[in-house]
Formats: structure tokens, sequence, C-alpha cells
């Protein structure tokens, strides 16, 4: 493997071994007389495993002499960090060399994957030549000067064979102590990062990693690639999130809040487990809790604070199983202890005052066994209901505060089974029913506090058999709803508490699904004031989970709202499945409005057109919806009376105009049959999103006009904005941006920039 794919993985703290320890490979000229053992510093080279020399065919041509071997040959980039040990970065072959006089160029098969070119401009007395060394498995070309020994000189580059773009640099820095060192700069869109390391790539020293602003995200120390001494990191704001204290035995951790303040403190072994004791603080600096640490288990009691420093808990673990727990409220007392053994999970809760609110006790599969208890804060017991192997058996008994039985609901096998009770406070029988596996059965009566009967019904398997009877304390009855097999069905009665009718309901039972037909609703006076039709309105019970709730499922054919005397106020008519007529009326029988509803998502939504008119039959105002309910237009209009008296008032210009005023204003007195005037006009543009508004005048000519964009419950003008006088004449014109922020406000008689 070649180092360059080990050092990528280096760079992520992968373990995996990045250099590879090869003999001194053969190149083209001589190898240099290796210094003494003393004087030795790491440096690279470029080993070409064979020379012109060994070519297996030569041919000279008149601008290049070319050789070919009968196999690949390699060339390494090597890298030095002892004298008789190397390791190998970048790694290309070749079957062909073509020297153009200070050139030379490899090639492997029509690819070239090398160039070594003589640097004429170099400043130095000494030759050196200029590389280009290709790595196809990396896709990178690396670019660096060499000596006439073949040793590297500077720095070397490696660059995307694709894209062009610096990828790496490799940076031979020597230290002011006089040693030699590899610092690699890699280079991402949204990382840079520059690792200190030795000639064989293993970290040694200092990296760093940048994010896409330059920020430092990540400074670790690293001796011999293990990450040894300081190592911290930060967030995108440069602020330290984290330090690790590392040493051969562990480390020593910290997390900080955005706020600099200490989160966490622990250490680890070096297995990465933690040990001795891990603390965490709130943002605030308080200590929040103190957890002891045993091989990476909790082992010990654990200590847990409130932020103002109180004691909240303590939790006692050995090797990581819980076994004790006791929390505290703010002012000291218990607030709950729990007992963790073989034999289960015992549990006590207390009010803050210290006295005993819950107790219960969980097997060791985390089911109720024994009595579960509850009691109110004035010390007297609340409920109980015994349970075995977390089923309940036995009485479910609750009481008042005041020691008076509640409820007490019999239960066998974790069903309930036999008579249920409830009481008032009072001690009066409020409920009685009788359950068999939880289901209502036979005669149900329900009680005032006062002791008189408030309700009646009888049931067979949760089903309603017989009329169900509400009654007032007086004895009226409030609702009479009688059922068949758990259906209503028949004439259902609801009656205000002086005796009369309130609602009158029918319903039907078709293949054992109940129907309502119909309803009529009264006021107190017995006037009708609305009445329904069905043809296809569902009702019943849901009887999930042994309970009962009612359902209606659908909407009337026809609604009709009245007036006190009788007179439809409003109608509402089925046209089709979902789509329904709504017409309005006055008292005397004039149509207010009119359009059409749809029912979406069992709701009604207007669409459609709609017409609302004056009591004078005006048409006032229309508007059309979208199937969505959308505003696509609307149109309002001038009230015809109220605009001929304007008329006729805006002729007074003098007392002598007087008669001519009145016989105007006597004309408004006669029908009027011409067409509405419009006064406002707005409609929707599906292209641009914006509602186009025109506003008139009483003689028809434009008062405003302009786009508005509607937010929400907001809207504001969109771009030019004109209003103009009785005459036509423009008066002021805005401009607003998109955003509806003004940017030029203009009168007849200036222009005001805003922006």
């Amino acid at each position: 493997m070649s180092l360059f794919r080990a050092f990528k993985a280096k760079l992520f703290n992968t373990k995996e071994k990045s250099c590879a320890h090869q003999d001194i490979p053969l190149q083209t000229s001589p190898n240099p007389t290796p210094l003494p053992s003393s004087t030795f510093k790491p440096y690279f080279s470029l080993a070409i495993q064979s020379t012109p020399a060994q070519a297996t065919h030569s041919e000279t041509h008149e601008e290049f002499t070319r050789h070919d071997f009968d196999s690949p040959q390699t060339i390494e980039l090597l890298g030095w960090e002892r004298e008789h040990e190397s390791c190998t970065f970048h790694e290309t072959q070749f079957d062909r060399i073509e020297i153009h006089g200070p050139v030379q160029d490899f090639y492997l098969g029509q690819d070239k994957t090398c160039s070594l070119v003589l640097d004429t401009d170099a400043a130095t007395t000494q030759a050196r030549w200029q590389v280009a060394l290709v790595n196809p498995q990396e896709l990178v070309i690396c670019r660096f000067y060499i000596d006439a020994r073949y040793r590297v000189q500077g720095d070397m580059q490696d660059f995307g064979s694709l894209t062009g773009k610096l990828q790496r640099t490799f940076h031979q820095i020597e230290t002011e102590q006089g040693q030699n060192l590899l610092r690699i700069v890699t280079q991402s869109p949204n990382l840079t990062q520059a690792v200190d390391c030795n000639y064989f790539g293993e970290r040694n020293g200092i990296t760093r990693q940048f994010n896409a602003l330059g920020v430092l995200q990540f400074e670790g120390h690293f001796i011999e690639e293990q990450q040894l001494g300081r190592q911290t990191w930060y967030d995108n704001e440069g602020k330290i999130n984290q330090v690790e204290e590392r040493h051969a035995e562990g480390m020593l951790l910290t997390r900080y809040y955005s706020n600099g303040q200490i989160k966490e403190t622990a250490e680890k072994d070096s297995e990465d487990n933690y040990i001795n004791q891990l603390t965490r603080y709130y943002e605030s600096g308080a200590l929040w809790l103190i957890r002891p640490m045993q091989a990476g288990k909790i082992h010990g009691t654990e200590h847990i604070y409130y932020e103002d420093g109180k004691l909240q808990a303590e939790l006692t673990y050995d090797m990581g199983e819980l076994i004790k727990e006791l929390w505290y409220h703010t002012n000291g007392n218990l607030k709950q202890e729990v007992h963790l053994d073989a034999a289960g999970k015992s549990l006590e809760t207390y009010y803050e005052d210290g006295q005993l609110a819950w107790r219960e006790h969980l097997n060791p599969q985390g089911v109720n066994c024994g009595l579960r208890q509850e009691w109110h804060p004035n010390g007297v017991l609340a409920n109980q209901l015994n349970f075995v192997d977390g089923v309940a058996h036995g009485n479910s008994e609750k009481w008042y505060p005041n020691g008076q039985l509640e409820q007490c609901i019999p239960f066998e096998n974790g069903h309930e089974q036999g008579l249920a009770t409830w009481y008032h406070e009072n001690g009066q029988l409020s409920l009685e029913i009788y359950l068999e596996k939880g289901l209502r059965e036979g005669l149900f009566r329900s009680y005032y506090a006062s002791g008189v009967l408030s309700a009646e019904g009888q049931y067979q398997r949760n089903l309603s058999i017989a009329p169900f009877i509400e009654y007032y304390e007086n004895q009226q009855i409030q609702m009479y709803l009688p059922h068949t097999q758990g259906n209503r069905d028949g004439t259902a009665r609801w009656f205000y508490e002086d005796g009369t009718i309130k609602t009158i309901a029918e319903y039907f039972v078709r293949d054992g699904q109940g129907y309502l037909k119909e309803s009529s609703s009264y006021n107190k006076q017995g006037v009708l004031e609305s009445f329904e039709s069905h043809s296809n309105t569902r009702c019943g019970y849901h009887l999930e989970d042994n309970q009962r709730e009612y359902y209606q499922t659908g909407h009337p054919d026809t609604r009709i709202e009245y007036y006190e005397d009788g007179a439809i106020r409003w109608l509402l008519t089925r046209l089709d499945e979902n789509l329904f007529s709504s017409k309005a009326f006055s008292k005397q029988g004039e149509l207010l409005e009119s359009g059409f509803v749809k029912v979406i998502d069992n709701d009604y939504q207007d669409i459609g057109h709609w017409q609302r008119f004056t009591p004078q039959g005006q048409l006032q105002r229309e508007a059309w919806l979208s199937d969505d309910g959308k505003l696509n237009e609307t149109r309002h209009y001038f009230d015809a009376a109220e605009q001929q008296q304007i008329l006729a008032a805006e002729t007074k210009v003098d007392d002598n105009n007087i008669v001519e005023a009145k016989a105007k204003s006597n004309d408004t007195k006669e029908p009027q049959t011409s067409a509405p005037i419009l006064s406002y006009h707005l409609k929707f543009d599906p292209d641009s999103q914006l509602y186009a508004m025109k506003r008139y005048h009483p003689n028809r000519q434009i008062a405003e006009e302009g786009n508005l964009h509607f937010r929400g419950q907001e809207h504001f003008w969109v771009g030019i904005h004109n209003q103009y006088d009785k005459q036509g004449r423009l008066e002021l014109s805005e401009t607003y941006t998109m955003n509806g922020e003004p940017i030029e406000h203009t009168t007849g008689s200036n222009t005001i920039r805003l922006n």
C-alpha cells in the first residue's frame, strides 16, 4: 500500500499502518555516499528503477532519443526517516523514456507518467530538475524539484490530475533545534489540515484542522503516531468545546459550553473506559453531577444537585447496576425512594412536606405486584388496587380527601367483574352498574348528591337496549333517547328544565347501522330555531377498551335556520355529494346572500360565486372563490341611494341651486333599475401571485390602483401604486419593492426618493 492512501486514513484517527520499509531502490544516478549516522538528516528522494542503459531497445531520432523496456519499470517518491529505511509516498510506472535534450519524459503506453525538466532559472549554482510525477491510483500529480543526487529540494505539491486543483503540500521544515520534520497541508472544500510528521508519514508533532472560513477546529499533539499531550477541539466560532490531556495510561477530558463554562470533566484509562470521577456542571458554572466511575461503569453513589447547590438525588450503583435511588425536593425533604434487588423494584414517593404520596412494588419483569397505594396530601388514603404478576385482582377503591369512599370497582384476573359503585363526597350513591368482564350489563342508575335519580338505562354486553333517560334534579326529564341493540332508534327528545321541548331528533337503524333522519331545535319560548334533514348521516357508539363514545358522521341534506317570527334566516341545500347551496334572507324574505359550500375534511368551505345584497335588493358585493376556498376575485358596489344623496349634495354650489338639489334628491326615491356602480375590484393573478386592486369614485372615474401581496394576515403594496382625483388626474404615485418597502413617492409638485 502506498503511503499516500495510508496517510489519508491516518489523518482521521485510523490505526492502519502507513509506511512500508524497503531496501534502497536502484536509481538512474549513483546513490550518494551515505553520511555518518551521527550526521544523517531525513530527506526525500526520487528512485527510478531502470536507466536508459538498461533499456531493451533504443533508437535515436532527430529531435529525441527513445528507450523502450519489455516490462513496466517503477518510479517512487521515497521518504527517508532513517539512513537505511524508506517509505513510498507516490509510485508510478513506465515502459518508455523519451529524452529531449534536458527533458526526460516517462511513458506507460500512451500515458505520460513522469517528467524531469532541467531548471535553467535556478538561482543556485547547483543543477536541479523540476519533476511532475503522476500517481494514477490516487489521481494526483506531484510536483517538486530534485538535485543531481535525486534528492528533493524544497516543498512538494499534489494536484488533482482531473481538476488541476491543489490538494496537498509537503513542507520540509528544519526546526530551530536543527531537526527535520515534514508538515503536510491537505486542502478540501470544507477542511484544511496541517499535520507535522516524520518522513515515514507518521504524525509526530502538532496537527491542526481549519474549517472553510479558516477557523481552527482541532489542534492535537502526536508522538510517533500516538496522540499524547493536549488535544483541543473548537466550535465554528473558534471557541473551545473539548480538551483532552492524553498520556500513556489514558486521558483527562474537559468539555465546555459555548459561553466558556466547563460542562464536564472526566478521566479515561488506556482502553477508553471512564475511571475515577466524572463531574458535570450547569451552564451557569454551578455543580450538577458527581459520578464515581470504575472500568467504564458507574460504581458507588452518584450525587445530583439543583442549580442552587441543593442536593437533588443520590443514586447508588454496583458496577453499573442501579440498586438505590433517593430523590429530594428543593426544601431538602425526601421526594422519592427506590430500592432495586433480585425481587424487583420498590418505590415510595413523598409530598414536599414529607407526607407519603405513593407506594408500589414491581417484579423483575417490571410489572406491578402486591398492593399499589396513593395518598392525599392530608395523609388520607386516596386509592389502592392489588396486583398479581401485573394483573389487577380485588377491589379498586378510591376515596375523597375527607375519607369518604368515591368508587369501588371489583376486579377478577384483570377484568372489571361484579357490581361497581360510585359515590358523591357526601356519601350518597352516585352510580351503580354491573360489569361482566368490563362490559356494562343490566340496569344502570345514577343519582344526584341529593339522592334523587339523574339517569337510568339498560345494557346488554355494553349495548343500550332500552331508552336512556336523563333527569333534571327536579325530576323533569332532560333527555329521552330510545335505543335498539346499541343504536339510537326512534324519536329522541331533549327538554329545557321547565319541560319545554328543546330538540327533537329522529333516528333509524338499517342493516345494524344507526342513522340520523332529521332534527329540530327550539328556543325556550317553543319557537323553532333550526331544522335538519339527513339521508346518510351515520351515528352510533365506539366501544373500544370497554368505553362508550358517541359518533356522528355526515352532513344534513337540508338545514334551515329561522328568525323568531318563523321567517327563514338561512337555507343550506345539498346539490351534490359534497356540494351545497347557501342562502341568507332578511326578516322580510329578501335575499341577502347566496353562494356555494363544499365539504372539505369534514368541514364546510365557501367556494364558487358568492353575492351579497342590500335590504333593498341591490347587489352590494360579489366574490369568486377557488375549489379550496381561496379568493380569486371580489367586487364591491356603491349603495345607489347613498350615492344619489352625495351627488345631490355636490350640486349645492350656492343657495340659488337649492331647487335643483331638491329635485335630484327626490329622484333617489324612485326604484333603481340601472347597473350597480363598481367601487372596488380585487383580482388574483396566478402568474405573479399578486392581487390587482382598483378603486373607483362614484362618477366611475378611477380613484386608486396597484398590486397587493397577501402574506398571512398582513398585506402590502408591490410595484407602482397610484391615486387619482375625481376627474381622473394623478394625485399620488408610489413605488414599492417586492417586500413592500417604499422606494419612491411622487406628488404633482415633487418626487422623494426613499431608498
